[in-house]
């Protein structure tokens, strides 16, 4: 994916992408006239459920960024998504099963690409079944 650019409350605004291959999701500094030291710079890597990501997301109205692995040969991992706080990267994250929300019934599932709506007060995802 894209990526997801937000302002970590630490560094100051940031691009955040995850990695296919392993677990870790870095932020890059992109202010070079507010934060020059920072600027075009790894400033954090966090530890996502593993690597198979293709998509993070968030929104300027919200605090979370979500970050899906749905190529994670680990079942439980590929049908679940992680949600950081933005404000608070040391918490780790949360885990949420959205596969098993779907209710589609027996059969491999992955969960991919988390998108906003609109107003940015919900978020959808794609299960593939």
């Amino acid at each position: 994916g894209r990526g997801a650019n937000f302002v970590d409350p630490e560094h100051g605004p940031v691009w955040a992408t995850s990695h296919l291959g392993d677990q870790t999701i870095q932020m890059i500094g992109t202010d070079p006239e507010g934060h020059p030291d920072k600027a075009w710079k790894v400033v954090r890597t966090v530890d996502g459920q593993g690597g198979g990501s293709l998509f993070v997301k968030t929104h300027p109205k919200s605090k979370n960024l979500w970050v899906d692995t749905a190529l994670n040969p680990a079942e439980a991992v590929s049908q679940s998504v992680a949600v950081f706080d933005i404000n608070n990267f040391d918490a780790g994250y949360d885990v949420l099963p959205i596969a098993d929300w779907a209710e589609l019934g027996e059969g491999p599932k992955r969960v991919v690409q988390p998108e906003y709506n609109k107003a940015g007060d919900e978020v959808w995802f794609s299960v593939w079944n």
